[in-house]
């Protein structure tokens, strides 16, 4: 009789945590869009744009990242009717949409990198940095097919982004055109760290892993994803606090920019660019002037005075004159109109180095 009960129990204990992840009202929980502010989204009206934010919850309702080696982590693969993460090799992607595919000639293929506003926190699929670029260069490149692969993820500084552009050559991976977009996260305490942002959850994981019999072996174990093992594992996040992964922060001010790592990460993607081949560009990204953001103005000062090379470009004046709550979806990433401003940089700058067709 008690293993009977028991069993019911259990079998009731599923059924409820299946329930549970059926209902889409329990995946909108505001794990991000507490933070997005509708107005930055001008091509949406307000309740399209509240709308929209809640997929960012689903995406956040468990975790955004997932570990990966070398990096250190990315997002995991997501799908949404505008936000959407895919999956590809050596790490998913934020999807872009294509303009003028299936045109003649050769594909110009375009690598971009950058951190979470590169990735397009904030926004939909189409209104992405590299969404918008591909659309404006399909239009002056008519003959041509444009392929623009997003590289950007939430947190990645310089010495990420160069590390995860040797992975994709060192997999056999080519492009002709590399876009660097940094600014912001390398004035955060961990990138002057030159580490990782996460670096202390993953260095806490690794020392409990090796509190365990490393020659154990296990012959049974539950998938995470299972709904009673996900609905306990939530429980227990809930009651002894554990953070979630948010990619919203502020630059940390007792920590003194250095100018040093990110020219030895441009010289280093220049340097591989020129042995295969691939034009490389960098630009300096806006800051809002909100007074959190000192550091990373004072390291956009420093940056400007100590960097002078030809594909070197400084654009971060070019919101200088718009109101921030037109050009920010939340504390620091972009709206719609603010990542076109700045794929139109970026393309004019990639239109007057390609050859003339």
């Amino acid at each position: 009789m008690i293993v009977l009960s028991t069993l019911i129990l259990f079998m009731g204990f599923v059924f409820l945590s299946y329930a549970y992840y059926a209902n889409p009202g329990k995946e909108n929980r505001p794990v991000y869009s507490r933070d997005f502010r509708p107005r930055a989204m001008h091509r949406m009206d307000t309740n399209q744009a509240i709308r929209f934010f809640k997929e960012f919850d689903r995406l956040g309702q468990d975790e955004t990242f997932i570990y990966q080696p070398w990096v250190g982590f990315s997002e995991r693969v997501f799908h949404s009717p505008r936000l959407n993460v895919d999956e590809a090799k050596p790490m998913p992607i934020r999807r872009t949409i294509q303009n003028g595919s299936g045109r003649g000639g050769r594909p110009l293929l375009i690598w971009i990198f950058g951190g979470s506003t590169m990735f397009g926190w904030g926004v939909p699929d189409d209104e992405t940095i590299a969404s918008h670029l591909s659309a404006i260069l399909s239009r002056n490149l008519p003959s041509r097919t444009v392929a623009v692969t997003n590289h950007g993820h939430s947190y990645f500084f310089s010495s990420q982004e160069l590390t995860l552009f040797q992975m994709l050559l060192r997999r056999g991976d080519r492009c002709d055109l590399a876009v660097f977009l940094d600014g912001l996260n390398d004035s955060f305490s961990y990138s002057l760290q030159d580490v990782p942002a996460f670096t202390d959850r993953m260095t806490v994981a690794m020392e409990r892993e090796q509190q365990r019999n490393p020659t154990a072996q296990t012959y049974f174990r539950v998938s995470p994803g299972f709904p009673p093992v996900r609905l306990l594992l939530g429980i227990g996040r809930r009651f002894t606090r554990q953070p979630v992964s948010r990619p919203a922060e502020f630059p940390t001010p007792d920590v003194s920019p250095d100018v040093s790592t990110y020219q030895f990460n441009l010289r280093a993607e220049t340097a591989l660019g020129s042995i295969y081949g691939i034009k490389t560009f960098f630009f300096w990204q806006p800051v809002p002037g909100d007074p959190r953001y000192a550091s990373a103005r004072e390291l956009a000062a420093r940056i400007r005075q100590a960097v002078h090379v030809d594909d070197f470009h400084f654009i971060a004046d070019i919101f200088k004159d718009m109101d921030p709550r037109d050009v920010y979806v939340d504390y620091h990433h972009y709206g719609d109109i603010a990542n076109e401003r700045i794929a139109e940089d970026i393309a004019r700058e990639v239109l007057a180095r390609l050859p003339r067709e």
